[in-house]
């Protein structure tokens, strides 16, 4: 799997780095055909949650953001809290906050049999999201609401393929536009416009020492086309 991929090769060259005193260790990632499945409008899910009325000061953009994520987790067989990252009284809270009127059996009647537990998340990276929280003079509702989406995204970073079919989007500028939207900090720490998995198992092996690259310029490397989206450019 490409995460399991990312996420060993990512340790292994800490781990020979620390071993090799501090020397930067390179290593690289094989592309995979595993895409996993976009969201779709079509889904039953999605379908009844965004049918409810929005509450008052509530986006349109972010109540599809969390019917996408609810709906993807809903299709995966494993436990929905567990495939969110979430407690059930967070899940609980989202559906108050977007979605009024739709209880957690609604949630359950469209729930895939469990199957097992989900792919286990990388909790370095949850700490990377997690750090780009907004902090400060934020309200309470923002903080709150980008906690979410960082813990969802260390979820859903764990299962195989792109990220954003992964959390259920149509499309892949629907995450960026997320992030953008409540980690901004995030958003702009990946200046270059890396593809978000690629990027945040990255840091993980930046902050680890070693280096999960074969060229010192992203622009000459021959992994290019795995780091970034061309079609966005």
């Amino acid at each position: 799997e490409y995460c399991a991929g990312l996420a060993v090769e990512a340790l292994h060259a800490a781990v020979a780095s620390a071993r090799s005193e501090s020397k930067a260790v390179q290593v690289s990632i094989s592309p995979v055909d595993e895409h996993g499945n976009a969201g779709s409008a079509d889904d039953p899910l999605y379908q009844t949650l965004l049918n409810t009325p929005c509450p008052p000061k509530v986006s349109n953009e972010d109540r599809h953001l969390f019917a996408c994520l609810l709906s993807a987790a809903a299709r995966a067989p494993h436990a929905l809290t567990a495939g969110l990252g979430l407690e059930a009284e967070e899940v609980d809270a989202i559906l108050a906050t977007y979605f009024p009127g739709i209880s957690r059996d609604v949630l359950d009647a469209h729930d895939q049999p469990s199957s097992g537990p989900p792919p286990e998340r990388n909790d370095d990276v949850l700490e990377i999201l997690l750090s780009h929280v907004p902090k400060g003079r934020s309200r309470d509702e923002i903080i709150r609401v980008s906690t979410w989406l960082a813990r969802i995204i260390a979820a859903r970073a764990a299962y195989p393929g792109h990220l954003w079919t992964a959390m259920g989007f149509f499309e892949r500028p629907e995450l960026t536009a997320a992030i953008r939207r409540h980690l901004p900090s995030l958003a702009a720490a990946n200046d270059q416009g890396m593809r978000w998995k690629r990027y945040l198992f990255k840091r993980v092996c930046d902050l680890g020492g070693g280096v999960m690259c074969k060229a010192p310029n992203c622009g000459v490397c021959s992994d290019y086309a795995l780091c970034f989206d061309t079609e966005e450019e």
